[in-house]
């Protein structure tokens, strides 16, 4: 589709959550071209893909989880990604409810910092510039 339309405006937005779901590899984004990545939604969940599909709507609008606290391998996806810009996805029902809207927003944002500096080497040795994403991910975010 996106070569049809043909338009700069037109790409495409990995959300971490999706990604892990569909049970995609990593490895397949590097045939596409980097210009057509514009956004990646960054969230973590549980290694185990629900089946019912009840469940992962609750989790996909519920209980998202902060960037290394679950199961998907974001350092390993975001390392077949051209830099583009991050967008923190975590929407968790009890997480807000207990610590408040401003602390859940603090919490996801330092724990993607904290993520994006433990895995800054990881993309190195498979990203060659993702590190470099890293570290200019960290300080604009």
């Amino acid at each position: 589709m996106l070569r049809t339309v043909n338009r700069t405006n037109a790409g495409l937005m990995i959300d971490m959550h999706h990604f892990h779901r569909a049970r995609d590899n990593p490895a397949d984004l590097d045939a596409l071209p980097r210009e057509w990545f514009h956004f990646a939604h960054l969230c973590d969940a549980n290694v185990e893909i629900p089946t019912r599909r009840a469940e992962m709507i609750r989790i996909m609008r519920d209980a998202r989880l902060y960037v290394g606290e679950g199961g998907i391998d974001v350092a390993g996806i975001l390392a077949h990604i051209p830099h583009c810009v991050y967008s923190i996805e975590v929407p968790n029902r009890e997480r807000h409810e207990e610590l408040g809207y401003a602390e859940h927003a603090t919490r996801c944002l330092e724990t993607l910092k904290a993520y994006l500096i433990k895995h800054a080497r990881h993309f190195e040795t498979h990203g060659g510039s993702a590190s470099n994403r890293a570290a200019t991910g960290i300080e604009r975010l």
